[in-house]
């Protein structure tokens, strides 16, 4: 099992594995919300986060939405499973 950051968010590759251990467990994907920090405070917009209302290919949505989504300034993600 992937060993998040204290914090709870995970680099593009911890956030990739992890999305598959999940799919690997049967986990539900409830959503995902990609962050960036600026002077120690941490952000995000509506346009870095997704919710799933259904679990009907959440996980190739989810790995798809990360490697679009996380770039640049933007690499950290969190998944919310519960």
């Amino acid at each position: 099992m992937i060993q998040s950051k204290e914090d709870g968010h995970l680099s593009k590759n911890e956030a990739l594995h992890h999305i598959e251990e999940l799919r690997k467990n049967k986990t539900p994907i409830h959503g995902i919300e990609i962050s960036r920090e600026i002077s120690g405070i941490r952000e995000t917009n509506m346009l870095k986060s997704t919710w799933y209302s259904t679990q009907r290919a959440v996980y190739k949505k989810a790995r798809d939405f990360v490697m679009k989504q996380m770039n640049g300034e933007w690499h950290s993600v969190e998944i919310k499973t519960t």
